[in-house]
């Protein structure tokens, strides 16, 4: 038997880190919008995805058509 809060924490995990848009898990705090589209800028969440999550900033970053390297990620 598994422990069902520790499989849905793994699941959350699984699905935050492998997502293939990169996107997973941020949706509600950005609702929704990528942060480095130019569309869309927003200074805030783009530092503080750039602090807590470089990997999914520069996912971010690319998905947005910029260089990562303006972000230094």
């Amino acid at each position: 038997m598994v422990d069902p809060v520790a499989a849905k924490l793994l699941a959350f995990i699984y699905d935050s880190a492998f997502a293939e848009n990169g996107l997973s898990g941020l949706s509600e705090g950005i609702g929704g919008a990528n942060p480095f589209d130019n569309d869309s800028i927003d200074l805030k969440q783009q530092s503080d995805l750039l602090d807590r999550n470089p990997a999914r900033a520069r996912q971010m970053t690319l998905a947005a058509g910029r260089d990562p390297e303006l972000f230094s990620v």
